[in-house]
Formats: C-alpha cells, structure tokens, sequence
C-alpha cells in the first residue's frame, strides 16, 4: 500500500555504540565542538549515561540541520550548513530551535525535535512542518513497584479512555508486560504531542485524548520495522485532523512515537493513498517503509561529523 508521508529525518542512535566514557581523550575533543554553554550543561551531570545521552543529542541536532539544510542547496543560508555556523537556542520551555542567522532573518524553518530514554537518542527534523515532536521510552518496571501500583501514579496522566485501552481486556500470559508496553505507547503519544506543540510540564494531560484502534493496541508482537499510524487525538474532546502520530519500535523494548502537524494539502494526498478514505483504519506494514527510523552507528554519527 502506498503511504504518503511529508519528507522527515528520523534518526537514532544506540548509547551502547558510543565507544568513549568522559575520561577518554575523544569524548573531551567532541565536548568542544559545542558551545561553552552546553559543554557546562553536560558537564553538570553526575551519571555519565546522562552526559553521554545529552553529548549525543546536540551532535545530532547539528548533524540533521546540515543534512537537511544543505540538501536544498544553502536555500537558508551557507551559514546553517556548516558547523560553526549553526546556533541553537531554547524556548522558555526548555524545547530546543535554530536561532536565525540574524535579528532580521526570519524564525528558521527547520522543525525538529530531540528525545533519550533507556538506550537510545532520536531526533526528528523536517522543512515541512511547522510543529514536530518525538517521544522515546523504555519498557521496564520499577523493581520495587507492580504494574498496578506504578500506574497508580499517573492515574490523572491519562483518561478513562486511554485506561480503559492501557488495560486492555485479555487475560493470560504476558498481560502484564502487555499493558506496559501500551502503557508506555500512550505516554510517547502524550509526550510528541505536548513537545510538538513546545508546551511545559504544567500542561493538563487530561485535555489530550489519543485513540489507537483496539486491534493495534492490543496487538502482543512487536515489530520494529513496522509503523502503525491509525492513531488520533483530540484536545479538550475535540478531534486534531491535521495532527499526524507514528509509532514503531527500536528495539523489543522501545517504542517510539513521532507527532507533527501537516497541511490540508498534505491531508489530502494521505487521504488519495488510502483509496478517499479520511482516516487510517489499518495498520501500516510494508517492506521498507520510509517512516521507519534510520539506525546511525557510531561510525555513521563519526563521519557527519568529520572526526
């Protein structure tokens, strides 16, 4: 089936291939390709997962924004295809942007997003939306904790909807990592969105309703490789056509949850690919699909970067 997708960098990166602790002479060379004020903000961690996370997230936000601003041939300016040229600023939010080359130059207009967890970085980037988010987590249990008592901590997170498709109704073996893994789906889904939009953690996440057919919900495999996309939102119960939300999988334990806001033009060509339908009813599955995340290894992140 063909699917219709607006032209997006989705890239991550393993942890566990970053070959250098913070005593190693390399990792202090990368510390300064970036500015005095990250290299103190990585510094400051105490873990060195933590840093190293961190270190990995401005590279590649430097790296997208030179692949992807100088493959329109300098359109922006030479200045955001080359390293030193490129400035990144933060919102009062803490979301990260590309400062324009100037006070006259109008707001940059590469959209992009960053998210860690667990043992991956992502970052999603793209010239054609105004407004993109990206969401990693790792499916895991806190030791101490069962799922029903961890869940009672975010109780007020999500709606009695989103609960309801969390809990899901089955009953057997697995049911329980099952309902992690949803779990962990619906907070991607949350935390895309509220990025995209550049909101701070005081947002009601109640007022976000996301729907994931039950079919996909429930589904026990996990597939990276795959991306489901028949999933909606609604903010305060009012539905958001003009919001896209993807998921796939890194791995078996990390899911990863992409959301961006395309144009009515853009609506229209998904809704010519799936025959004049107006939303996604199936979940997506093709050989290689454009949409799925592109696995950089250290070697990769080394060359973009020149080392």
């Amino acid at each position: 089936m063909e699917t219709a997708s607006i032209d997006i960098r989705r890239w991550a990166v393993n942890v566990n291939s970053f070959p250098y602790n913070r005593t190693h002479h390399s990792y202090a060379k990368l510390l300064t390709l970036l500015p005095p004020e990250e290299q103190t903000r990585i510094t400051r961690f105490h873990h060195d997962i933590d840093a190293i996370r961190a270190l990995l997230g401005q590279l590649l936000i430097r790296c997208v924004a030179i692949d992807v601003c100088g493959s329109v041939n300098g359109e922006f300016g030479t200045a955001t295809t080359t390293w030193d040229g490129i400035k990144v600023g933060r919102t009062e939010h803490g979301k990260p942007y590309l400062i324009p080359l100037s006070a006259t130059h109008a707001p940059h207009p590469l959209s992009f997003n960053l998210s860690h967890h667990g043992s991956w970085v992502v970052i999603a980037a793209s010239l054609h939306t105004p407004h993109i988010g990206v969401d990693v987590s790792k499916i895991e249990l806190p030791p101490s904790d069962t799922v029903s008592s961890f869940f009672s901590y975010f109780s007020r997170e999500f709606t009695p909807n989103e609960w309801k498709a969390i809990k899901g109704s089955g009953a057997g073996d697995g049911d329980e990592w099952d309902m992690l893994r949803r779990f962990y789906c619906f907070w991607c889904f949350k935390e895309s969105y509220t990025k995209a939009l550049g909101l701070g953690l005081g947002v009601d996440l109640q007022r976000v309703e996301f729907q994931w057919s039950e079919m996909a919900a429930n589904e026990r495999k996990v597939e990276p490789g795959r991306v489901e996309d028949d999933i909606t939102v609604s903010l305060d119960k009012i539905p958001q056509p003009n919001w896209k939300i993807e998921l796939s999988y890194l791995d078996d334990s990390h899911p990863v949850a992409i959301c961006y806001q395309i144009s009515g033009s853009d609506q229209d060509k998904q809704a010519s690919c799936k025959g004049g339908a107006t939303s996604s009813q199936t979940v997506k599955h093709v050989e290689k699909d454009e949409r799925v995340f592109r696995i950089l290894s250290w070697m990769d992140l080394e060359s973009m970067i020149g080392m």
